[in-house]
Formats: structure tokens, sequence, C-alpha cells
């Protein structure tokens, strides 16, 4: 080499090293986990499970700032600035990584005084002799769907009440007003409690995934 390339060649490490210094510096939080957060999921499954899963990580992780957004509709991560969603429903191919947590089971349920005084529905046909309570926020239905030998069609029911609110919907069926539908995860602790009994298992049809979803970056924050 010449005086002049080894002088070129000095240079041009030099100017790498800056390169990985200014990186270091720039992609610290990709490296330990620090800064600001943001996730969103639906209302219900944020307040009954999520708040205290982010309580716990927050204590983990004092050099994290985290901003839960909890909203009954679809949040636009890009607009409005959500680093990771918790979406349950079937992903379209949005560009994002979805990483499946697992599936949301749709549960029927009753009061065991209820079901005394009523009976207990042993198949989906049984529901039009029940008094039903219809949690939905498009008003009412006229039947439920339920799977029979791997086929899935809806069955009639009679809804004694409608509301929007699963809270609702699960307080009516625990004083034994009918039997509810809500997701296995609304009405997960009253189940526990047993002031509400799991019915129809072996018909449930509806097993929307639950995934959590963030961009495809090549390089995501620790």
């Amino acid at each position: 080499m010449t005086e002049a390339s080894k002088d070129y060649y000095a240079a041009c490490q030099r100017l790498l090293e800056d390169l990985k210094d200014a990186e270091e510096t720039i992609t610290s939080e990709y490296r330990s986990p620090k800064g600001d957060l943001t996730v969103t999921a639906p209302m219900g499954f944020g307040k009954l499970h999520l708040q205290a899963v982010a309580l716990e990580f927050l204590a983990a992780y004092p050099a994290i700032n985290l901003r839960l957004k909890l909203a009954d509709r679809v949040v636009d991560m890009v607009d409005e600035h959500v680093d990771v969603a918790l979406r349950i429903t079937e992903m379209a191919d949005s560009g994002m990584i979805a990483r499946p947590l697992g599936f949301i089971r749709m549960v029927v349920t009753a009061s065991p005084a209820y079901l005394e005084k009523r009976s207990v529905p042993t198949h989906p046909d049984q529901l039009t002799g029940h008094d039903c309570i219809i949690w939905s926020a498009l008003g009412p239905r006229e039947s439920w769907k339920f799977n029979k030998d791997g086929v899935v069609r809806p069955y009639p029911i009679h809804a004694r009440l409608t509301t929007n609110s699963a809270e609702s919907a699960i307080a009516a069926a625990i004083v034994g007003l009918g039997l509810a539908q809500t997701t296995c995860y609304q009405a997960e602790q009253v189940v526990r409690e047993g002031r509400l009994t799991v019915l129809l298992v072996n018909f449930e049809s509806a097993r929307p995934p639950i995934s959590l979803v963030y961009a495809s970056n090549r390089l995501l924050p620790l």
C-alpha cells in the first residue's frame, strides 16, 4: 500500500468507529428495556386481565413508562402511535407481526338457582324453553350459534334481556334471570366462585384467536 492508501484506510477506520458509536447511542433502547411503551387492548379484557400484568411489568422494569389505551374498537397503531396491540379477532394480512397467544371461548352460563328451577339444557335445541340474556352491541338477536357434528348453525333463543354490556349480562345471569353468552374471560371469576355454571361446552362454536400485534420493523425495542 502507498502512504496515501494507508492514510485513507486509517481515516475510513475512524469514520466506521464514529458511525458505530453513533449507532450504539441511538439504538441503546433496543438492547435494554427502557423508554415509552403504548399498548392497546379491548376494554373488558384490559380491565380484567391486562392491567394486572401491566402493573407487574412496571414494577419489574422501572425505566419503562407505560400508556394503556383500552378501547372497544380497532385502534390505528400508526396514527395513534401504538407499539403493541392485543387483538381478539382473525388477523388480516396487514403487514403487522401477529404473535398468537391462544383462543377465546364463547360460553353459555347460568346460575345454579336458575338451573335448579328451570332444568339444565344439554343440547342447543332446548334453548327455546329457556330465558336468555343477550349481550350485543347490535341490539336483540334471535339465535346463538353452536357447533353440532362439525357444522356451525344458529339455534333460536328467547331474549328476556338485551344489553350492550357483558358485565350487565353476567350480573343478570347471577341473579337468575336466564342463560347468558359471553366470552370465557368475562365470566371466569364468577364461574370460579361457583356463582355461574358453564353449559353446552361440547357445542361451543366461536373461538376467535387472541394475538399480540406489533409492527414488522427490523429493529424492535427490547
